[in-house]
């Protein structure tokens, strides 16, 4: 039993520094203008619809204020996600799911703020698998470099989805990009199967950080394989091909 704890420890001890290294490496201080690690510029508009989000969620939090329409806008459809199926619409998060982020999932206000600005540089996205979930909407199961407790937070995204607005006093459905679940996602399964494989391998997987994704896999324990991406039919897209895509050299 004491040996158990003591290698449950070594774990943790080991997790928690690789995710340090992976921070400091991918998330140090950069300069504005700096664009390594994000597929666009960190332009104005990013960095004020990111602010107003940690503005607004500090307001919930802190205080209960609720935002208009009881949701919170992440800001504009990021260019991964277009280039996997969904409009350029506003991306939103119902108050509601929230919630469950904190009451049924753990997470803190620092993981839910930086899993969903962190939408934008997502390390895989997956369509979700409609065998396996009462969800038949159209989704994808959007990864995150957020770590809770030692494994990867995720956002569950309707496609294309239709929500009620209240505005002018009247009710109207207007289409969103709808954030339906944050929550730290299990990516070995209990009989040891490592999901991300599976899912790669049966054809789920869209899109990878192709220059996070083996320092990513490391601190998940998981092992992507990278072979797919050598395949002449593969259509998951790559971080370097959506850089290359906007900045060609």
């Amino acid at each position: 039993f004491v040996e158990k704890i003591t290698e449950k420890n070594k774990s943790k001890n080991l997790f928690e520094t690789q995710l340090a290294e992976y921070n400091k490496k991918y998330w140090g201080a950069v300069g504005q203008e700096d664009t390594r690690y994000d597929v666009s510029p960190v332009t104005e508009e990013r960095l004020s619809e990111i602010k107003h989000l940690s503005k607004e969620l500090s307001g919930y939090f802190e205080n209960g204020i609720r935002p208009e329409n009881d949701r919170f806008v992440i800001g504009k459809t990021p260019r991964v996600l277009q280039e996997t199926g969904s409009e350029y619409t506003d991306v939103t998060v119902a108050v509601a799911v929230i919630k469950k982020a904190v009451e049924t999932h753990g997470l803190s206000e620092k993981e839910i703020l930086n899993a969903l600005t962190r939408l934008s540089t997502p390390i895989l996205v997956f369509d979700s698998d409609k065998a396996a979930t009462e969800n038949k909407a159209d989704s994808k199961l959007v990864l995150t470099d957020v770590f809770k407790d030692e494994k990867p937070v995720a956002l569950a995204v309707n496609v294309n989805d239709s929500v009620q607005k209240q505005e002018n006093g009247h009710r109207k459905q207007v289409e969103v990009q709808n954030i339906r679940s944050i929550h730290d996602r299990t990516v070995v399964a209990k009989n040891g199967v490592d999901l991300i494989q599976k899912w790669t391998t049966d054809g789920l997987c869209r899109y990878v950080d192709d220059k996070k994704i083996t320092d990513w896999s490391t601190i998940a324990r998981v092992q992507f394989p990278i072979e797919v991406l050598q395949s002449a039919d593969s259509n998951i897209l790559t971080r370097s091909a959506l850089v290359n895509s906007v900045f060609p050299e």
